[in-house]
């Protein structure tokens, strides 16, 4: 070994007056004698190592780095101050590879990594082969749809019960990942049977298709419980009117709101309760009572923790819904476990998920075939597109995000041409290339050459749209 610290004392002394080139040939050298003798290297001596590449990557181009990160990330003993500064890099093709595959990189190292770096290594981080449950936490919680859908398909990742009741909350509306997350041979009964509750008859079939023949008689069974359960009616137009005229002539005083919500929760009242947390948190009607009609109560619970609201009071709203009694020890547990940022983040996830996938439906219960109208498609046209919309959302709201265009600001500012949007893209054949631009960032740059949108949002970006909030 005195060859090898022969070698480094001379790269060390030529670092003073290399140029870029040398500093790259030099790392390359130094590499090379790195991976050959990993193997057998002591402690000391992966330090020694992991001290000089440590000098050289502060030096280099991108371009090098990305090959030295490639390099490393399969050896077992890599030097761990350079994998972990590699895995910190801005640029994903740098730190890719060591967030995928490096087995140097701790729990913790990730867990901070997934907190404080963009989404694209999130991205990488969830494709590793094995990943424990407070590291699927924070990915759940923090990363978009592409890294729910990659921790979904990943048999290596393991969830806590508050993580995947928070990837199941996340699944609605969303049929790629209510796909993924079904065809998980972990995911215990009761998150199943709300999946299917939540699920498209599309996604139904697929994931019964998919099943082998035990699996499909448990999935027959659960969703003929599903059709015999007795549900109570949605509000009807004139309840859901009057529920709204009492709220709304206190809606001044939010202490007098959650008092009122409370005394109607108690009479098991629905229409008004699931009125005043509309006044209470500014979302739709129709959007609040979807939770009021589900067996599971995370989705209210997550309401309730939204609103800083106490477990006493939680409790008495989860339980004027359909949630079973024997679920609140549950509950319980995680709305103590959750904080109130990360339930109003995710809150506001599903929201803007509800809004962005299904704008047009928004305005009302109609029928199919003045939904078919507005959407400019016949209704067994509609119900197809329908199926198509959750992915189309997902591709939509990261084109948007490209071209610096709010999402929340178009629901709010402009449905229909939103609506626009969503039509044209649901019936695209891009979505390969689609997918592929937003993915690498070049989607600004290429749109016009693949997008059916592109002149509207061209139209949309020369509004000068406000800036994103990050």
């Amino acid at each position: 070994m005195s060859c090898t610290q022969s070698i480094i004392s001379e790269v060390e002394s030529a670092l003073q007056s290399a140029s870029g080139a040398k500093r790259v040939e030099v790392l390359r050298r130094v590499t090379d004698l790195f991976v050959g003798e990993a193997e057998n290297l002591t402690l000391d001596q992966t330090a020694l190592f992991d001290g000089v590449i440590g000098q050289l990557i502060s030096h280099i181009e991108s371009r090098a780095a990305v090959e030295l990160s490639r390099r490393l990330a399969p050896i077992p003993n890599a030097p761990l101050n350079t994998v972990r500064a590699l895995a910190l890099h801005d640029d994903i093709e740098v730190s890719g590879p060591i967030l995928s595959g490096s087995e140097r990189l701790t729990d913790d190292d990730l867990i901070e990594i997934a907190t404080t770096k963009s989404n694209g290594h999130l991205v990488k981080i969830s494709c590793r082969t094995h990943l424990k449950e407070p590291v699927t936490d924070v990915l759940v919680e923090r990363g978009d749809s592409e890294v729910a859908n990659g921790l979904a398909i990943n048999s290596g990742a393991r969830f806590s019960q508050i993580g995947m009741a928070k990837l199941i909350m996340r699944a609605d509306g969303d049929d790629r990942l209510t796909e993924s997350v079904g065809r998980r041979v972990d995911i215990p009964p009761p998150f199943f049977r709300q999946l299917l509750m939540q699920a498209t008859a599309v996604v139904r079939n697929k994931l019964l298709a998919a099943a082998t023949p035990n699996e499909q008689d448990t999935i027959k069974k659960v969703m003929a419980e599903i059709a015999a359960q007795v549900s109570p009616n949605t509000a009807t137009v004139k309840r859901k009117a009057e529920a709204q005229r009492i709220m709304k002539s206190v809606s001044q005083d939010s202490h007098l709101v959650k008092e009122k919500i409370l005394d109607f929760a108690r009479l098991k009242k629905t229409a008004e309760v699931v009125a005043g947390l509309s006044v209470l948190i500014a979302v739709p009607f129709e959007q609040i009572d979807r939770l009021f009609h589900t067996s599971n109560g995370f989705g209210l619970m997550v309401l309730c923790k939204t609103l800083a609201l106490e477990w006493r009071s939680a409790e008495l709203i989860i339980l004027s819904s359909l949630t079973a009694e024997e679920q609140l020890e549950e509950l319980r547990t995680q709305f103590d476990t959750l904080s109130i940022a990360s339930a109003q983040r995710l809150f506001r996830f599903w929201v803007g998920r509800q809004k962005v996938a299904n704008p047009v439906f928004e305005v009302g219960c109609r029928s199919t075939q003045a939904a078919g109208n507005d959407f400019g498609a016949p209704p067994d046209q509609l119900r197809e597109l329908a199926s198509r919309i959750p992915n189309a959302a997902e591709l939509l709201q990261k084109m948007l995000v490209a071209l610096r265009i709010d999402p929340e600001t178009l629901v709010d500012s402009d449905p229909l041409v939103l609506a626009e949007l969503q039509r044209l893209c649901t019936a695209c054949n891009d979505e390969k290339r689609c997918r592929h631009e937003t993915g690498n960032g070049t989607a600004a740059k290429h749109f016009r050459e693949f997008c059916p949108n592109a002149v509207t949002l061209d139209s949309l970006s020369d509004r000068n749209a406000r800036p994103l909030q990050h």
